[in-house]
C-alpha cells in the first residue's frame, strides 16, 4: 500500500490489487482497498489513462464515507453487485485518497 500524509501526522493507506506497478489487461477485475489512522470521512477517485475522474468511494448515494480508524475497506466490498473491471485505452491509472475529520 501507499502511505499518504494527512494534517497532523495521520495517513491513509490506499493500494490496489493486484498491487502497485502491475500491468493489467483489459477484462482484469482489480479492487482498491483503504485505512485511515483515525476515523475519518473519505473519498476515493480513480483517474483514468482519459484523465477521466470516476467517484470509487463511497458508492452509494447518501453515503458520507466515514470510516472507522484501522479498519481496512474494500471496494468493491465482497459480494457487491458491480466489479471493477480494467478496460482500457493503455495508460498510467492513478487513484486519489481525500480524508477529513470533518
Amino acid at each position: 500500500m501507499t502511505e499518504i500524509r494527512v494534517p497532523e501526522g495521520d495517513t491513509v493507506e490506499v493500494g490496489t490489487v493486484p498491487g502497485r506497478g502491475a500491468v493489467l489487461r483489459p477484462g482484469r477485475a482489480v479492487h482498491v482497498r483503504f485505512r485511515t489512522t483515525r476515523d475519518a470521512y473519505v473519498v476515493i477517485y480513480n483517474v483514468d489513462t482519459r484523465g477521466r475522474i470516476h467517484r470509487l468511494f463511497p458508492t452509494t448515494p447518501g453515503d458520507d464515507g466515514y470510516v472507522r480508524g484501522g479498519i481496512l475497506v474494500r471496494v468493491p466490498a465482497r459480494g457487491a453487485p458491480y466489479r471493477l473491471v480494467v478496460t482500457g485505452p493503455p495508460g498510467v491509472e492513478r487513484i486519489v485518497a481525500l480524508a477529513s475529520d470533518r
